[in-house]
């Protein structure tokens, strides 16, 4: 016990002459962080981005930047050994959650609207003259300021809920506006300026400004629970747009429903009312465009439990006038719905989760083989 407590006074006494003496001996510390990219795909699409003659391009949403990758449909073969080489990367500041290509015709590349998580919006395109990055930033800001928020209840300065879903937009075929569901309960129809033109136009970040690639946006309500996705039809531009909607009930059951857009009106027409005059409403004009008859718009119920995702299909004779079909993603199968000729085919497929989709087309050497 004694030389226990002799043993304790000494180590006791070190401590406290360390303690006491001043520090001679420096340590270095080293921060190490990995730099890798990230490398999950979000979103992709195909367009004529850069303006190559007989090229298009891959645009590939990851995370906070996007990748454009060429993607050629001559019958040449490639220089590089990869299907779509890498040719740029462009950094973004936000993660991105919507990228949708538009074309305007003053330019004959294509702009590319993109939108982030924390509701901002940009729409860019590609210039060569500009450095280190090429890339125009014709249209930017939030989407709160530019009225694309919807404020709950007169004067309130509360935002309503953002749709369980996650923000989904949707391109018109004919390029006339953007479809957003950003809030629970409520529809943007978001009109685009044909007439805008790159070179006239100066970037301006007001509200409302007039001459610029956007128009000002209204909003629609929804009668939908929870809008799982959406996509615009294929129809003939004389006619009004249709949007075409994925959506879940409370009690789990999918469905598929349609919207015609009256953009002059500002509002929505749907078939889904059981009255006569909603149905012979959907026959007449107005603003000088057809409304599609109520026997094509779309409606079926009770769809694959696991449907993700729709597909706009364009038509097979596009000299008729008639419009095209939908593309039922689920986990098991793909259905493919077409409300104007009653057709249903489902394809059964392994268990796969689909996330995005770019239509490719053919080459000529395909078309021969096919």
């Amino acid at each position: 016990k004694k030389e226990r407590k002799k043993e304790r006074k000494k180590m006791n006494e070190s401590f406290s002459n360390e303690a006491s003496s001043p520090v001679t001996m420096e340590e270095e510390g080293h921060y190490v962080v990995t730099a890798h990219k990230s490398g999950g795909v979000l979103l992709s699409t195909k367009c004529n981005f850069l303006g190559g003659d007989d090229t298009m391009e891959i645009i590939i949403a990851k995370s906070n930047r996007l990748e454009i990758r060429q993607y050629t449909t001559s019958t040449s073969p490639p220089s590089s050994p990869h299907l779509f080489p890498l040719l740029h990367t462009i950094p973004l500041n936000g993660r991105i959650t919507s990228l949708t290509p538009l074309s305007y015709p003053s330019s004959n590349t294509s702009y590319l609207f993109c939108t982030t998580e924390r509701f901002q919006y940009c729409v860019l395109s590609y210039n060569p003259s500009i450095t280190p990055y090429p890339i125009q930033t014709h249209a930017s800001g939030s989407l709160r300021n530019y009225g694309c928020a919807v404020m709950g209840g007169s004067g309130s300065a509360t935002q309503s809920h953002a749709s369980e879903g996650g923000p989904l937009v949707s391109l018109e075929p004919n390029y006339k506006c953007l479809a957003l569901h950003l809030y629970h309960g409520f529809l943007t129809i978001l009109p685009l300026n044909k007439a805008y033109d790159a070179t006239k136009y100066k970037l301006k970040r007001q509200v409302g400004v007039h001459g610029g690639p956007l128009q000002d946006p209204f909003h629609v309500r929804l009668e939908e629970r929870t809008i799982l996705s959406m996509t615009f039809v294929e129809c003939d531009c004389k006619k009004m747009p249709q949007l075409v909607l994925l959506h879940q009930d409370c009690r789990g059951f999918q469905h598929v429903s349609g919207h015609v857009v009256d953009i002059k009106g500002k509002k929505l027409l749907s078939s889904s009312s059981s009255s006569p005059q909603s149905s012979q409403s959907l026959d007449r004009k107005e603003g000088g465009e057809s409304v599609p008859p109520s026997s094509d718009i779309f409606k079926k119920s009770k769809v694959d439990g696991g449907s993700s995702l729709l597909l706009s299909i364009p038509p097979l004779d596009k000299s008729s006038g008639g419009g095209g079909g939908v593309l039922i993603a689920g986990q098991t199968q793909l259905t493919y719905y077409h409300a104007a000729y009653g057709i249903t085919k489902v394809y059964p497929m392994p268990p796969t989760l689909l996330l995005s989709f770019s239509f490719l087309t053919p080459t000529q050497s395909d078309v021969e083989e096919g």
